[in-house]
């Protein structure tokens, strides 16, 4: 439940800079729904106590979708705010409704589900959030993934190899090892990164094993026979004849990917910062080939991940991107 230590007095009045966010809250496993005023919005960017709040829902979430919301501010002298045409299903830092507070007007933003605040145990999460200008901060992520491609002969799975990630990753300095990890045949896979938490970086090691690891194909590759220079076969109980050809379970995969997440302030959108970047790169004895199609169809695979709520963290997924092979 909310504290109401840091309720604040606040009037129908248009600051420039104030901000309310919409959020939903959870703590001792009961669901609440709120409206949290801040009357700087830079003031709510680093897990700060809302100046006021208007509790909306107790053991349940409001539904703030197709229908007008209103709240009255704790401390407030009867300060209401009021929302409508609220989508959810609009992109993440686009505008979505309207809010007033009987005085002045306000436009209503899609946000990135992340905490805006946590008190004792209660945690808020953000959906919208309604001001005079558009103050949204998201993170948005950019995958790419090269067309060169290796078939790996008794190789790991996908799953396998690229879940090689999270041991790589050192949380203390936010970077990975430059450790190689066999994955079969003599090839190995390293891993490069930053990341300027452990979450996002989590969330991008995920979306490697789930999107690009679990779409690795399988096949049976054909190995040409060899034959001593004497051109005699050798014939020995359980060991191929030299001059057979043989067959092996391969997998292929792409020699390289990297995923990139930006901070993107639509107050300056045209100079995103680099939050986290992750990227892979696979060295085998024998040289990459070009395959255009296995990236596409990856590609395809991967767009379901865009709208689950476990990669959160990455906010605006772009679709991946294939890169021309070299």
């Amino acid at each position: 439940m909310v504290s109401m230590t840091y309720g604040a007095t606040i009037a129908q009045r248009d600051i420039p800079d104030e901000i309310v966010y919409l959020t939903n809250c959870l703590g001792n496993g009961i669901a609440e729904s709120q409206m949290n005023y801040y009357k700087e919005y830079a003031n709510s960017k680093a897990g700060q106590l809302p100046d006021s709040t208007a509790i909306l829902t107790v053991n349940g979430n409001q539904i703030w979708e197709g229908q007008s919301v209103t709240g009255t501010f704790i401390g407030g002298g009867g300060v209401q705010f009021t929302v409508s045409g609220l989508d959810f299903n609009t992109p993440i830092g686009q505008a979505t409704g309207n809010g007033t507070n009987g005085y002045a007007s306000f436009t209503c933003y899609r946000e990135q589900l992340l905490t805006l605040y946590t008190d004792g145990d209660n945690v808020c999460t953000k959906l919208y959030s309604c001001a005079h200008s558009n103050h949204i901060e998201f993170t948005q992520t950019q995958a790419t993934l090269s067309s060169n491609t290796i078939d790996i002969n008794n190789a790991v799975s996908g799953n396998t190899a690229f879940s090689n990630v999270n041991s790589a990753f050192n949380s203390q300095s936010n970077t990975c090892s430059d450790t190689a990890y066999q994955i079969g045949s003599g090839c190995t896979i390293t891993f490069s990164c930053s990341a300027e938490n452990s979450n996002v970086y989590n969330s991008m090691a995920q979306y490697l094993i789930d999107g690009v690891g679990a779409n690795i194909p399988s096949k049976t590759v054909t190995i040409p026979a060899t034959c001593p220079d004497s051109k005699v076969c050798i014939q020995a109980p359980g060991a191929f004849k030299c001059c057979d050809s043989t067959t092996a379970p391969a997998n292929t995969f792409p020699t390289s990917g990297k995923i990139d997440a930006f901070n993107i302030d639509e107050a300056n959108p045209n100079n995103p910062s680099t939050q986290a970047s992750l990227s892979y790169s696979i060295t085998c004895p024998a040289p990459p080939g070009c395959n255009n199609g296995l990236c596409d169809a990856i590609a395809s695979a991967v767009g379901a991940i865009s709208v689950n709520p476990a990669f959160a963290a990455l906010g605006v997924i772009l679709d991946l991107a294939c890169l021309d092979c070299n």
